[in-house]
């Protein structure tokens, strides 16, 4: 991936990031809006409702302490005997001390007083002409609703209490009733008050007679709104959707008049001042998409198309073509000062290629003659010491077969022709090394199992005899009895291995880690260097992966493993 690509997903995974940011910051600020206002206007009902059914309870007591008052007691039984003026006081007094519990509050209210043993009653405010032919059906303690036309027949709450409370069942048998009327109009004007200053539209709303509403309600939406709410749930809120909008509806219902105070809220309107939000961000977004796409123009032609053709120019260099120059398409800027250099540079290297292909040939010849020449002095020696032996004895068998081992091992390793050769070529000289040490030692044997599609694979010179000397003089010498060195090779898609294992009694478990860091240093001795020789030189002509590893043989010794990847790139690749 080049630079204005990694420089324009930059941008992109910017912008997205920022569109993604500026959503959760958007979702999140709904739903804060959205809870924040649902906890706000329920505890607002909550309120509103708890200050109503606090004025309900007053006129309930009221209703238990007019009964309990003796004016009540007295005209609870018949005054037939008693003289007219005690009578008509006592009726006054009632009537006074109803009229100033009725007055006692704002809200519009009448208050009856009715004994059903003498049929006589003591009203006040806008009551409604006395009806009680229903006693024996209207409940008792609690408060109903009553639909009203208007004038004295408007809706109204109405509440009774018997005197004595033992005989709500039976109204009709009580010694007196007390009746408290609550006008549904009063509640319609608390709704006008309440409304003021919110977005909302609050309602009261029962099942089974309707709603007051304040007075500028929206009465077809509100009967709409209303089907929503349940009917025994006792506060709550909800999202709903009607006819293309979406609402909020809060709901709070009443433990004494049973009534739901209910109140609604278009979320598009609470929500505008985000959506304008929203709009400008989306304006601003795309006029920011457009400048880092304009900006991502002069980006690419005066920065990235420069940079490709540098970048061409360098992948020709790496081709080998180093006669190459490149043009810059605009001038007055630092690229046109690096083209020139770039020029410049290639040039030079066009001269100094052939100078360095030469010495790399002649380091190489002189580091394959090093190797030949770090070929242990002592073996020559003890050939030679066993061809002098083998003459005094006169076994001239022996002689032969000796120095014709030694003179084909010798005639492979001054040759320099090349700094590889085939496999086959490398297991002759392991087998003639071999046949040199086993007439020497006499008490070790040799095997090579070797695939024939291997033989014919390209390999470093000299690169397993190093191996085969170290299982020999480190593992077959050193022990006792009969010794083992088995080769074997194999072969996979990735490249092929060569293995070369030396039997051994009590190997040190810790000889194949010490020998795998000894690997990595040029130390001093033949042995130190041939492994380090031997690895780097798997590493430059095979590349990563290549090299050699050691671990146990179950021969009882060393098992030693040359990786050769695919392709063969030669020694003298860099």
């Amino acid at each position: 991936m080049n630079l204005f690509a990694k420089m324009t997903l930059s941008i992109v995974g910017m912008l997205f990031t920022v569109f993604i940011l500026f959503y959760w910051f958007n979702h999140n600020s709904m739903e804060f809006t959205k809870r924040e206002i649902t906890t706000s206007n329920v505890n607002k009902l909550a309120f509103f409702q708890s200050q109503v059914d606090m004025s309900v309870e007053q006129f309930s007591n009221m209703a238990f302490m007019l009964k309990q008052e003796p004016e009540a007691v007295k005209f609870q039984v018949d005054q037939s005997t008693d003289a007219w003026f005690d009578v008509i006081t006592n009726k006054n007094a009632l009537m006074e001390k109803v009229n100033l519990q009725s007055a006692a509050s704002s809200w519009n209210n009448y208050v009856i007083v009715y004994s059903p043993l003498t049929g006589d009653f003591v009203a006040s405010g806008w009551a409604p002409p006395p009806d009680f032919s229903d006693i024996d059906s209207r409940p008792t303690e609690e408060w109903t609703y009553r639909a009203g036309e208007g004038g004295l027949h408007a809706s109204h709450f109405v509440f009774r209490s018997t005197d004595p409370s033992s005989v709500v069942v039976d109204p009709s048998q009580a010694n007196v009733l007390v009746e408290i009327g609550l006008s549904a109009d009063y509640l319609v004007r608390q709704l006008d008050q309440f409304k003021e200053g919110t977005n909302g539209d609050p309602f009261f709303y029962h099942p089974e007679h309707g709603f007051i509403a304040n007075a500028s309600a929206d009465r077809g939406l509100l009967s709409e709104i209303a089907a929503f709410v349940p009917a025994s749930a006792e506060q709550g809120s909800m999202n709903v959707e009607w006819n293309g909008q979406q609402y909020l509806i809060n709901f709070v219902r009443s433990g004494l008049l049973g009534w739901s105070l209910v109140d609604y809220i278009p979320l598009d309107r609470v929500f505008q001042p985000i959506v304008a939000m929203n709009r400008y961000f989306t304006f601003a977004s795309l006029s920011l998409v457009v400048a880092a796409l304009l900006s991502a123009l002069l980006l690419y032609r005066n920065v990235q198309s420069p940079i490709r053709e540098l970048v061409h120019g360098v992948r020709r260099l790496q081709e080998g073509k180093f006669a190459i120059q490149v043009r810059p398409r605009s001038k007055g800027n630092e690229f046109e000062y690096l083209f020139a250099q770039f020029n410049q540079f290639s040039r030079q290297i066009s001269e100094l290629i052939e100078n360095v292909s030469a010495s790399k040939i002649r380091i190489k010849d002189a580091e394959l003659r090093q190797l030949q020449s770090q070929i242990n002095p002592h073996f020559l020696y003890n050939c030679l010491a066993f061809i002098q032996s083998n003459a005094l004895l006169d076994n001239a068998k022996a002689v032969v077969a000796m120095t014709q081992a030694l003179s084909h091992y010798y005639r492979y390793t001054i040759s320099v022709r090349s700094s590889h050769a085939l496999l086959s070529e490398e297991l002759k000289l392991v087998r003639n090394y071999l046949e040199i040490q086993k007439m020497q030692l006499r008490r070790f044997d040799y095997e090579v199992v070797m695939p024939d599609g291997m033989l014919e694979h390209k390999v470093p010179k000299l690169i397993l005899q190093p191996i085969v000397e170290n299982a020999i003089v480190h593992g077959v010498e050193v022990a006792i009895g009969q010794g083992r060195i088995r080769i074997e090779g194999s072969e996979d898609e990735d490249g092929f291995r060569l293995t070369v294992e030396n039997s051994g009694v009590h190997t040190p478990e810790q000889l194949p880690k010490m020998l795998e860091e000894r690997k990595n240093e040029s130390v001093d001795g033949p042995s130190g260097f041939g492994l380090y020789n031997v690895h780097q030189r798997l590493l430059h002509a095979y590349g990563p992966g290549s090299g050699l590893s050691f671990g146990l043989s179950p021969l009882g010794g060393l098992k030693a493993t040359l990786t050769m990847k695919r392709p063969f790139r030669g020694e003298d690749a860099e």
